[in-house]
């Protein structure tokens, strides 16, 4: 069960899951930017990849400012949503899975996706595991985004983010196998009375390689890694049962 938020932009009524455009990005620090208006359009509306650079929710009053000039002033610097930002995985998936994305290391010098792989690689040494599972959501038609302000891994939406929350919070394990305790620990029923509190329902991530020796340097290790989840129903997990 999604549950949809009160208001939001009415031209996301006509959102779509996967995008078709062929679009190009530029590598930044630690990920790739998006210029071109029409790609960013095109994203946003289909499939609701990346965050615009400078996009914070807006919590700043003219009661902390000496007049509205400089509240509006402030909010054309730090909300100058201009450039899409995606983050590794987010771009990996649209240059590698779905072949729409080119992304170049300067205005003319394209990276191949063999060199791309190795980038995300040298940045994070998760790359592998977080993007199999980023992967494993994204192929069972899920919008997934960052988990970080849930202290989670990633966030499923079943639509938007601009229409609707998050359905379930992703946390990636560090074994192969689900066993019946791992609900139990100190540390999951922590995680499902926060997740509670914020309507989402808790699910678990396990990861098993299928050969034992492999290069992570090659994208071809993909084919060497499997995910499998076990998920439980965190919302309203603390309210009583009506008898």
């Amino acid at each position: 069960m999604s549950y949809k938020k009160r208001s939001f932009n009415p031209r996301f009524r006509q959102w779509k899951f996967k995008p078709t455009m062929l679009c190009s990005g530029y590598l930044s620090e630690n990920g790739v930017i998006i210029k071109d208006s029409y790609a960013i359009d095109h994203l946003t509306f289909n499939g609701s990849y990346g965050k615009f650079i400078g996009q914070r929710m807006n919590f700043q009053t003219l009661s902390c400012f000496s007049n509205e000039e400089s509240l509006l002033e402030y909010n054309n610097i730090v909300n100058n949503c201009q450039n899409l930002y995606l983050s590794f995985v987010e771009a990996f998936y649209l240059a590698y899975s779905l072949e729409l994305l080119t992304i170049y290391c300067s205005e003319k010098d394209k990276l191949t996706i063999d060199q791309f792989w190795k980038i995300c690689v040298d940045f994070n040494d998760k790359f592998l595991v977080d993007y199999a599972v980023y992967k494993f959501f994204k192929d069972r038609y899920w919008v997934v985004r960052s988990g970080l302000n849930f202290g989670c891994k990633y966030i499923l939406y079943k639509n938007s983010p601009e229409v609707c929350h998050g359905n379930a919070a992703v946390y990636i394990m560090s074994k192969c196998y689900f066993d019946e305790s791992d609900f139990d620990t100190i540390a999951s029923r922590a995680q499902q009375r926060l997740l509670s509190n914020v309507k989402k329902d808790l699910i678990y991530c396990y990861i098993k390689f299928i050969k034992d020796e492999f290069n992570v340097y090659e994208k071809e290790s993909l084919e060497f890694i499997k995910v499998t989840m076990k998920g439980k129903k965190a919302r309203n997990a603390d309210r009583p049962v009506k008898k």
